[in-house]
């Protein structure tokens, strides 16, 4: 069993979010990062507190368009400078293992390091490595990220601190995770309909229902109201996880489901459990 034993995001305000940066990150440093590596270090940190982990064995990130802010200001630099004299650390800091990897730097992790950059289902597949890897007993503790930054329809910074043995602060247990490209539209039913089966469930056992995206009719869920990115699903299964821990001790075990069917074509199914 896979427990999810913190989770940390950040808000939508950006005065509360530089407090925080500035409480984790020393001003030069911070002046040379995007927001998604600032994001991820200051969650990262949070989640590592509330989890009572000192020192993950894994840190996986997941980003649709990684540190695109300063991929832009590398690209315009290299334009307004016809291709010369170029500072290499917008560079450094614009590549999409960027994040993961800075995020190590600042918790000096030397252990597994790995970046998802798989279009709408990016964090999914970082997830899905992290819950492998416990599994097999390769790693006992990992960090699990989702980062986007801002874009006019939204961004995402969320941080999940997993692992194989339970604690006071767990949150709910990760049961499954699956992704998968659907090819025409029986495709998704025939896909959940597997899923379900192989964790000897059917749909009506599935307590609650969460997506951040349209689902087929005929599926009765919870809307998740975020601005979309490419990683959103993670908002949509934080905010699962926070209300199933929320749940009085004394009910009967709870399993609830979180679906992304982000354009209709990556998708994904997590279960998660109390």
């Amino acid at each position: 069993m896979i427990y999810v034993n913190a989770i940390s995001s950040l808000p939508d305000d950006l005065a509360k979010k530089d407090e925080l940066y500035s409480e984790f990150i020393p001003p030069m440093a911070a002046r040379r990062m995007g927001p998604s590596l600032k994001d991820s270090i200051v969650t990262s940190v949070l989640a590592l507190r509330d989890s009572g982990i000192s020192m993950p064995d894994a840190i996986v990130v997941g980003t649709g368009l990684g540190c695109i802010n300063n991929t832009e200001k590398f690209l315009k630099e290299m334009i307004d400078n016809r291709e010369r004299m170029l500072q290499p650390t917008a560079f450094i800091n614009s590549t999409h293992n960027s994040i993961a990897a800075q995020t190590a730097v600042y918790l000096k992790c030397h252990s597994y390091n790995c970046t998802y950059s798989h279009n709408g289902i990016s964090f999914e597949s970082a997830l899905l490595d992290a819950v492998m890897q416990l599994e097999l007993g390769r790693i006992h503790t990992a960090l699990v990220g989702a980062q986007d930054e801002f874009l006019p329809d939204g961004h995402c910074a969320v941080t999940f601190a997993l692992s194989d043995q339970e604690n006071s602060s767990t949150l709910c247990a990760v049961e499954d995770v699956t992704v998968f490209r659907t090819v025409d539209d029986s495709y998704f039913g025939d896909r959940l309909d597997a899923f379900l089966e192989r964790n000897a469930l059917d749909l009506s056992q599935i307590d609650r229902i969460f997506s951040d995206s349209r689902l087929p009719d005929g599926i009765p869920f919870t809307p998740i109201t975020c601005r979309r990115t490419l990683t959103s699903p993670a908002i949509a299964l934080e905010t699962a996880c926070r209300e199933l821990a929320g749940q009085n001790s004394s009910d009967v075990s709870k399993t609830w489901l979180t679906i992304n069917t982000f354009d209709n074509r990556d998708m994904s199914f997590i279960l998660i459990r109390k």
